[in-house]
């Protein structure tokens, strides 16, 4: 359970990481991470055996899930590092509130997956929400492997 929460904290970072990168770096930096996100999705379609027409659902649903998840993220990180290159002084109520969103973000996170896990069972089967939710972990995991440095 905590290699899961482990990799879910990571890949949280990733996808954040990568959306905020692909904002501000040059065209090749954004065409890796959209061949990132074609992976992911080969990756995903694969695994959950998705037929075109689950694909045609699905995928609106989770690029929805991914961007609001960004969006949450966003906002706690951009509060973070107004805090941290402050030049004014930070007031301990601000720094208790950036405490608390930081605390609450895998909270908020979590209630996003529920109500998106409520919607993507209306277009798959138990069986394929169960291979969704597998896939995604065991994506985290693929990209650990694939980028450790070799031994």
């Amino acid at each position: 359970m905590k290699q899961l929460i482990t990799l879910f904290i990571f890949f949280s970072t990733f996808s954040w990481c990568g959306l905020t990168y692909a904002q501000t770096v040059s065209p090749k930096a954004q065409n890796r991470l959209e061949q990132f996100k074609a992976e992911k999705r080969a990756y995903l379609i694969k695994e959950i055996g998705l037929t075109p027409a689950e694909e045609k659902q699905f995928f609106p649903l989770y690029e929805e899930l991914q961007s609001k998840k960004f969006q949450l993220n966003r906002k706690v990180r951009g509060e973070m590092k107004r805090i941290a290159h402050s030049t004014m002084p930070v007031s301990e109520n601000e720094y208790a509130a950036s405490a608390a969103a930081i605390n609450d973000l895998p909270l908020q996170e979590a209630l996003l997956e529920k109500e998106y896990f409520e919607k993507f069972k209306k277009i798959l089967s138990p069986k394929k929400m169960f291979l969704y939710k597998r896939a995604e972990a065991l994506f985290a995991k693929k990209l650990l492997k694939d980028h450790r440095p070799a031994k």
